[in-house]
């Protein structure tokens, strides 16, 4: 696979003073990037157009854009400090990021007054990103698998506590054999997360992010409901849990149920019934406004 990773250079001022003066900032990890105004044309004859990313469009140009924009689908996350992009399934995310005022790779032609650096695209420099970047990434894979298990015993005698909802979903996503113990499938995840942590952070962010955009469309419109054992496709029973769940194990069971086999069919018909009652909405408001 073939990725492009852009990084976040912002961070987050502080007022601890390292003993040769200088200050120590901590790095920014999260953030969510806007649509922008860039200039378009030749010498004198620049006009502003304004850019949107949405993840279903052929255009960014927002005014050729006909569908709505929906944060939960397609705003573009920083997480970890990383956006990984995949270079076939992502060219519209990594060309909205590359024309980005923010991306410190830009002219400063094209960046209004205000608007700061705060991203910048991984450079190659002998393969992929540079020893410094792959050893940021590596941490952060590795972290994420790491999160998995937690200990509340002593060093001497440990007592892991599993998040087996979340380490059912990462196996899944490797093919992991589901028969393998908890423990026995974190030691796996963590080979693939040091082997390779940029394709590792991609699939893993890529394959939840798109599943819960879509469910948290599905929520919104009352497609998919919940009470506290089970899920519901409008009527249709997705499954029942042994034990009553929250909010947050809830959401983590039902991606887990529509990433496997079983649940794919279930997906499809998700987002086909969505896009019902959005036009089934979009009738409803313009019988209202007529």
């Amino acid at each position: 696979m073939s990725f492009t990773t852009f990084i976040l250079t912002q961070k987050h001022p502080t007022t601890y003073q390292k003993p040769n003066g200088s200050y120590h900032d901590v790095q920014v990890s999260y953030r969510i990037v806007p649509e922008y105004t860039r200039f378009d044309g030749e010498g004198e004859d620049l006009y502003p157009v304004k850019y949107r990313h949405i993840r279903s469009e052929r255009t960014q140009i927002q005014k050729d854009q006909v569908m709505p924009f929906s944060p939960d689908r397609d705003n573009i996350r920083f997480t970890n400090g990383f956006c990984v992009c995949h270079n076939t399934h992502d060219k519209g995310t990594i060309e909205f990021l590359e024309k980005h005022p923010m991306n410190a790779d830009q002219p400063d032609t094209q960046r209004r007054q205000g608007v700061f650096t705060v991203f910048r695209k991984a450079v190659p420099e002998v393969e992929g990103v540079s020893e410094i970047d792959k050893l940021m990434l590596k941490d952060e894979a590795r972290k994420v698998v790491m999160g998995l298990a937690k200990n509340s015993g002593t060093k001497a005698e440990p007592n892991y506590e599993y998040d087996t909802a979340k380490i059912d979903l990462l196996s899944r996503i490797y093919k992991i054999d589901d028969a393998k113990s908890p423990s026995q499938k974190i030691v796996e995840l963590e080979k693939y997360a040091s082997l390779k942590p940029t394709e590792f952070l991609y699939l893993i962010t890529a394959a939840t992010d798109r599943v819960d955009k879509d469910l948290a469309m599905a929520f919104n419109l009352k497609v998919i409901t919940t009470d506290k054992k089970s899920a519901f496709l409008n009527e249709v029973l997705l499954f029942t849990s042994d034990k009553p769940l929250n909010e947050a194990d809830m959401k983590t069971k039902i991606i887990s149920y529509l990433l496997t086999p079983a649940g794919n069919d279930h997906y499809n018909e998700m987002n086909k019934q969505v896009q019902v009652a959005i036009e089934r909405k979009a009738r409803e408001k313009e019988l209202t406004t007529a």
